[in-house]
């Protein structure tokens, strides 16, 4: 079966407001009427789309989203603590972006490049060794280099935005968050791969 050619996940969900019912503002200007509904039971979450992005068209007042039944915000787990959802679905986005990628170029390796993060990012691929495929598969071999570049993209993300790199028009978060949260990020390369 021919592996597809995914155009790659750009549009990054909103992430890390550790806050319920925190308004939004553009720049310093707030939104009025806008507030985000960002602490989340298990039942909330709906179901994954690839590269849903940082709009769900949800109506502010029921909470109700309008195209689709995705919500990203803070779930918290019993062994994982507070887990960003938004996060989890963006690295397993990214994963399965790249283990399509990778699987594309087995023999002949290739080059991904990856959408700007404060810089050009690009992801060069040897072609892999054809007695570790046989070994132990083509999936499982793109699929565990897939989630080892998604880590350290993740990474990567982590540390544009700690320099105030955003993905949207408004600020994020403010700095402060990258020492605990890098440990939660296998969360989404793990789910997908």
């Amino acid at each position: 079966m021919p592996i597809p050619d995914l155009a790659e996940p750009t549009r990054l969900r909103p992430c890390c407001v550790f806050a319920n019912d925190a308004g939004v503002s553009v720049g310093s200007v707030p939104v009025p009427g806008y507030e985000v509904r960002n602490v989340l039971g298990i039942d909330d979450l709906g179901t994954h789309n690839y590269n849903n992005g940082a709009v769900s068209l949800q109506r502010p007042a029921e909470g109700q989203r309008m195209l689709t039944d995705e919500a990203s915000g803070i779930l918290y787990t019993c062994r994982g603590g507070f887990v960003d959802i938004a996060h989890v679905r963006d690295n397993a986005d990214r994963t399965f972006y790249l283990a399509a990628q990778i699987g594309r170029m087995p023999a002949t390796g290739g080059t991904i490049s990856l959408s700007d993060e404060g810089g050009a990012r690009h992801v060069i691929v040897h072609p892999l060794d054809p007695k570790l495929v046989h070994a132990h598969g083509l999936r499982t071999v793109v699929t565990g280099l897939a989630e080892w570049v998604d880590f350290q993209a993740s990474i990567w993300h982590e540390i544009a935005t700690w320099y105030r790199w955003s993905s949207t028009a408004f600020s994020e978060q403010s700095v402060g968050v990258f020492a605990r949260r890098y440990l939660l990020q296998p969360v989404g390369t793990e789910d997908r791969g």
